[in-house]
């Protein structure tokens, strides 16, 4: 019979530990243990009786009873939550007397306030395993919520008056109890094995022989380590010192300290404090999951924690992806391209700033403008038939002063010009920015043909005919002309490629509303893969959203990230780079980037994440995708649902955005296998908390965002959080990530 000695950290009064089909020795402790079986069967000793568990039974130990789980059959999923005793008679007056009588097994026939009762067992336990598992900040509130609500729903529904019916324990077990209590209330003062002696009116040898019967290790050793795992708190969430720390728990010395560490850890106190924090760091015991059926555990806790069995909140993802050795057919990435629909824009200095501070953070392939051939943009001599480009020449020295490669879109407006006329202004154009930034240049730049009339056949004409003139003309044929296709209720796919697939161009653009999208999803999808297989070109996806309050928030950050990952077929897109400002409210539902007066939005730090990804694809999946570039990888964690009935959204009811949302989690467990060697960690987070401007806008009260003090304020928090670290590896890296809805996390890893 082994007395088991449980570790507590954070400061939680709870311990998780999981089963395998191995049976365990008959063993007994302070602390009060609740097994729960979700499936297959067991036999379980308490004291000298035997209980027959099977799949979904629920089983309280009481403190100090001798029990022993054994006879575990192949496929059971078996866990066990304990709590400690001591941690709640400051609340509840002799709750360390009290005797529960919790026992599923010997029920037969169970009425309906019984069934509630048990039912709420199995919930409030799933829930606190679960928060136990996922251990961040918000999870550590909810277990001891959940904590308190266990004791509370076990002292009214199923306790025993402790002065008839609560069994007698052994003097010895008593004995025992209150040696180890004395011990848990002044482990940081000086204790000898005299002190105890007096205590109990026994002689220190006898204590001695006492102590390593029932602990089944010396008195000094158990004293040392209890001390131990009472500083590892401290060690790992303060910035004391370890002498500090040492004394502060009860040791003689710092030396007896590292003694005590290295015996157990195999590390000194400093080193471990560099290579582990709480965050990532559940207790020392046996609370790792069995890996092949860690996911099965997740469903059964959340199947129980809805005490309906049903609707589960959480996906569980665990995976063991091969760092080292993988397929490198796939490249990862992204174009990045900035679009605004108005080149007359960029001629502000303001905008010109806003400009030059995005590239600081995300430096796009090309920078996309429509508006080439307004009227505002050129002078025109009829009488000499000459133009004047002045405007376009001040963006485009612009864009060329800090070496970003135009994307131009030139729309041609069949009921204001003939395509003749057309071509004359854009072959004038064309050669007046090869004669001013030399053909070489120029070449690396793109030019969409745009039909502003939507009508198919009228788009087709206009399409064959220009592509047919530029293909004549030598200087136009080198350079990288393609065209833009809109799907919509009318479209029909063999406009798209029968008509076009025999010229030249070097890419299409397809262009689709947020709602023909939602509409024609899987349409648009095949469409896309048929056009780059059988044209063999350069695709581009457009999503052409809407003005919606959402597009300020969270939602379309992660949206955007779910999009690239998911839906666009591996296509590159474009993003609006800034909102309006013809309408100088700050939060108005544009679809830029950036607020009208340059602070980041969320679809910014979606960009942002997105640009960290190049490299080779090692793998990906629902909520990640990871890359590797040499020694470095990046793993991009996301969680996104799409809201129905998306555009009838309003704004005042946005605190309940994810109401309904079926999954609200995802808890992702990923091992990596790497090279052995040192690594640096850095974490980019986004989330309502970190990156997102307009929940920082509500959680203020939503203030007048024309004060300059609120403007500041949000200005400050357009940045996504970031953490840095490092650590060792010998063989694998093993991340667990909680990522909720609407959060990203980037994590890129660097070989030192």
């Amino acid at each position: 019979m082994n007395y088991k000695f449980l570790n507590y950290d954070n400061n939680l009064p709870i311990n998780i530990q999981f089963f395998d089909k191995q049976d365990n020795e008959p063993e007994w402790h302070k602390d009060i243990e609740i097994i729960l079986v979700a499936r297959g069967s067991a036999n379980l000793d308490i004291k000298n009786t035997t209980y027959n568990l099977d799949g979904e039974n629920l089983v309280l130990i009481n403190s100090s009873e001798v029990h022993k789980l054994y006879n575990i059959s192949e496929d059971s999923l078996i866990i066990s939550l304990y709590f400690d005793p001591h941690y709640f008679e400051k609340y509840y007056t002799n709750f360390d007397k009290l005797y529960f009588s919790c026992n599923t097994s010997l029920i037969i026939d169970i009425d309906s306030d019984s069934k509630e009762k048990y039912h709420n067992m199995f919930s409030l336990c799933s829930s606190i395993m679960l928060s136990t598992l996922y251990n961040n900040n918000l999870d550590k509130i909810k277990i001891l919520k959940n904590t308190f609500s266990l004791v509370e729903h076990l002292i009214d529904n199923f306790s025993l008056e402790c002065s008839l019916d609560k069994p007698d324990l052994s003097v010895y077990h008593q004995r025992f109890n209150r040696i180890l209590q004395y011990i848990n209330e002044n482990y940081t003062n000086k204790i000898t094995l005299s002190d105890l002696a007096q205590r109990e009116y026994l002689s220190t040898h006898y204590v001695s022989r006492f102590f390593n019967k029932y602990m089944g290790v010396g008195f000094i050793k158990y004293l040392n380590n209890f001390r131990l795992e009472k500083s590892m708190y401290d060690l790992v969430n303060t910035n004391k010192s370890i002498l500090d720390l040492s004394l502060d728990h009860g040791f003689s010395s710092l030396k007896s300290y590292r003694n005590t560490f290295f015996e157990k850890y195999n590390m000194s106190p400093s080193v471990y404090r560099k290579n582990y924090t709480s965050a990532n760091n559940m207790t020392e015991s046996n609370s790792t999951l069995p890996s092949k059926n860690i996911a099965e555990f997740i469903d059964y806790l959340q199947k129980y924690e809805s005490n309906q069995f049903s609707n589960p909140r959480v996906e569980y993802i665990t995976k063991e992806i091969n760092g080292v050795s993988f397929s490198k057919k796939n490249w990862v990435n992204f174009e990045k391209i900035f679009y605004f629909d108005n080149v007359y824009d960029a001629l502000n200095s303001n905008w010109q700033k806003y400009f030059t501070k995005s590239i600081e953070l995300i430096k796009p392939d090309f920078i996309k403008f429509a508006g080439i051939f307004n009227e505002s943009m050129y002078d025109y001599d009829s009488i000499r038939n000459t133009y004047n480009w002045y405007n376009l020449e001040s963006v485009l020295d612009f864009f060329s002063n800090i070496h970003i490669t135009p994307f131009l879109k030139l729309e041609y407006d069949v009921k204001k010009e003939s395509i003749k006329k057309f071509f004359a202004r854009l072959e004038s154009f064309i050669l007046f920015c090869i004669n001013k930034y030399d053909l070489e240049s120029v070449r690396e730049w793109k030019f969409e043909l745009s039909s502003v009339e939507k009508d198919y056949p009228n788009m087709i004409k206009f399409y064959r005919t220009i592509l047919d003139l530029i293909a004549e003309t030598p200087t136009l044929s080198k350079l990288n002309f393609g065209i833009d296709f809109t799907i919509n209720s009318n479209f029909h796919k063999e406009y798209f490629i029968k008509y076009i697939q025999d010229k030249k161009i070097n890419f299409i653009s397809v262009y689709a509303s947020e709602k023909d999208f939602l509409d024609t999803k899987d349409f648009v999808r095949i469409l896309l893969m048929k056009t780059k297989k059988l044209m063999k070109i350069k695709t581009y996806f457009i999503q052409q959203a809407e003005n919606h309050y959402l597009n300020d928030t969270s939602y379309k950050a992660t949206k955007i990230v779910h999009n690239v990952l998911n839906d666009y077929c591996e296509c590159d897109s474009q993003f609006n780079f800034i909102d309006s400002s013809s309408n100088l409210s700050l939060f108005k539902g544009d679809t830029g980037m950036l607020t009208y007066n340059g602070i980041n939005k969320p679809s910014f730090n979606a960009l942002f994440v997105l640009s960290k990804l190049n490299g080779y694809l090692v793998d990906c999946g629902s909520g990640y995708i990871i890359t590797k570039k040499q020694n470095s990888y990046s793993i991009l964690l996301y969680n996104h649902q799409n809201i129905p009935d998306y555009f009838n959204h309003k704004s005042e009811n946005y605190d309940k955005l994810y109401k309904n949302a079926k999954l609200k989690t995802k808890f992702i467990d990923l091992k990596i296998n790497l090279e052995p060697g040192k690594y640096s960690i850095k974490s980019y987070i986004f989330n309502k908390k970190n990156g997102s401007i307009y929940d920082e806008w509500i959680k203020m009260g939503k203030p007048s965002v024309s004060n300059r003090e609120v403007l500041r304020f949000l200005k400050s928090k357009e940045s996504i959080g970031l953490k840095f670290s490092d650590t060792s590896v010998e063989n694998s890296l093993h991340l667990k990530e909680h990522i909720i809805l609407g959060s990203l996390k980037l994590i890129e890893i660097n070989k030192v």
